[in-house]
């Protein structure tokens, strides 16, 4: 019996098996190429889906860095009007929630293979890291400066601010010397006419002086002998307008040496005026923070140091003024620095 070649089982068929095993391999195909499509199908929208959720993923972590940040800059900005310590800790946190957002946003670019997105949000928290220890630094240098005017080196130098004030209207004697000339003016000019005019002129005078020196805000010590003086001269006065006598006049001169002298070791005139625009200046540096200010406050600091070392006062009056300058300066020294690191620190987190 002679062996059937390959294949020539299918030509023996009949024609209706023939066309039975054609339909069924076509049936087969197409069952095949509908699972290809369907699995290219569900492949596809599978990684639309992932593609979708990375690309919301990182919109939203975006979105929410962009929320923290503003609320960081607002935070700063109430610190830096308010100089109230409580916004700290709430920009701490906003700093503290952009690191957190970065980190997620990072982690989501490098499942959906962006290197540039994970590139950008490295920089993220390399910046709000720098953000954050240049607001930290600041908060430090306001807070040296002094939160408020009685705090600080801002209550320091108010402090001396003060005294300086008191110490000028002890040495600002220039109303009473003037009112020391008058009544030896007048007392000269009675002395020369022996006048009823100048007479009058001269007792007025000596009242005016007296009355100005009961509320005088000066030195103690030397009211005591301006009083002393002016007793003395007065009673001296009295004796020579009714003798004319020379001896009754020499005690008179005595007297008024004895009143300027007091005078003198106190006097420090116009300090009045050089500590009012010692004030201006230190307003004018406070409310604009520019080094013309600052500049103008240390000369006039200078201008009144060196009026009172030029008068002829007792040394102690030098002493506690020269201690009273020294404590200004030195807490106006701190202030400036300080406002330079604020400046810097204020300069660099902007740009972070």
């Amino acid at each position: 019996m002679k062996e059937t070649t390959s294949g020539s089982w299918f030509v023996n068929l009949n024609l209706k098996p023939k066309m039975l095993y054609g339909i069924g391999a076509i049936m087969a195909m197409f069952v095949i190429v509908i699972g290809i499509y369907q699995f290219s199908l569900s492949t596809t929208a599978t990684g639309f889906n992932e593609l979708l959720d990375h690309e919301l993923g990182i919109m939203e972590h975006a979105t929410n860095i962009d929320v923290q940040m503003l609320q960081a800059r607002r935070n700063e900005k109430d610190f830096m009007l308010r100089k109230d310590k409580k916004y700290l800790p709430a920009n701490a946190k906003n700093v503290e929630m952009i690191i957190s957002e970065a980190g997620d946003l990072k982690e989501i670019a490098k499942m959906a293979g962006y290197p540039e997105y994970m590139k950008a949000a490295d920089e993220i928290i390399k910046d709000a890291k720098i953000y954050s220890e240049n607001f930290q630094e600041l908060a430090k240098a306001e807070e040296i400066k002094g939160l408020d005017h009685e705090s600080g080196a801002q209550g320091t130098f108010r402090a001396f601010a003060a005294k300086l004030m008191d110490a000028a209207s002890e040495h600002e004697l220039t109303s009473m010397t003037i009112d020391m000339l008058q009544m030896r003016r007048y007392e000269k000019d009675y002395n020369r006419t022996k006048s009823a005019k100048y007479k009058k002129s001269w007792q007025r005078a000596m009242a005016d002086f007296e009355r100005r020196l009961k509320p005088a805000k000066i030195d103690a010590e030397a009211k005591g002998y301006i009083e002393k003086g002016l007793s003395a001269y007065g009673r001296s006065a009295n004796r020579f307008m009714g003798s004319g006598s020379d001896a009754d006049y020499e005690a008179i001169r005595s007297a008024a040496g004895d009143i300027e002298k007091a005078i003198n070791d106190v006097l420090v005139p116009d300090i009045s005026a050089m500590t009012l625009m010692l004030r201006r200046h230190e307003k004018d540096y406070l409310l604009r923070g520019t080094e013309k200010y600052a500049k103008r406050t240390y000369a006039q600091i200078d201008l009144i140091r060196n009026a009172f070392m030029a008068q002829n006062i007792l040394q102690k009056h030098k002493d506690a003024a020269a201690g009273d300058i020294d404590g200004y300066q030195k807490a106006f020294d701190i202030l400036v620095a300080q406002d330079k690191i604020v400046a810097e620190n204020n300069d660099a987190m902007r740009e972070a």
